[in-house]
């Protein structure tokens, strides 16, 4: 175990060059990552604001950590957290980040309905899609949870 650990934070070190940017927006950027056969987000929050602002509203990572950890004791599904990297250094730039594992292969939903609409066709699972999202949509309520931007680019078509 130690061996793995050893390697995985040698390719947290060379992310750049070990993983594949997927997403690169000013407040986080979005990393795939592979580990011993295993796909893995890296969504990274680089230090921009200040440091007030940091000490008020805390890390954004840790901040999605918990989100997920409270998706997940609530039966919702969504991708499993596996850790946090306080001060994690990403290039020339320092920052939080999150390690989730990948739920692949998956799409957004607002992916694959674009995509069927775009060939023409409505999708045939339609309706048992939006059982599907009316379903999570009632969980969370029933959870007390929350989701400030709550699109159809939140939920992943997955086998």
């Amino acid at each position: 175990m130690i061996m793995a650990e050893h390697v995985l934070e040698q390719l947290l070190r060379q992310l750049p060059t070990a993983g594949r940017l997927i997403k690169d927006r000013p407040g986080r950027q979005i990393w795939r990552l592979e580990h011993e056969g295993r796909c893995y987000y890296v969504k990274f929050y680089p230090r921009t604001r200040s440091r007030l602002k940091r000490l008020v509203r805390g890390s954004p990572a840790l901040r999605e950590f918990f989100r997920l950890q409270w998706l997940q004791k609530a039966q919702i599904p969504a991708p499993r957290p596996v850790g946090v990297l306080s001060g994690f250094q990403l290039g020339d730039k320092r920052g939080d980040a999150v390690i989730t594992e990948a739920l692949e292969p998956s799409m957004g939903l607002d992916e694959y309905l674009n995509r069927e609409k775009s060939l023409g066709r409505s999708a045939l699972d339609h309706r048992q899609l939006a059982a599907q999202v009316i379903g999570i949509v009632t969980q969370l309520g029933q959870s007390k949870l929350r989701h400030r931007d709550l699109h159809l680019g939140n939920f992943l078509l997955s086998n």
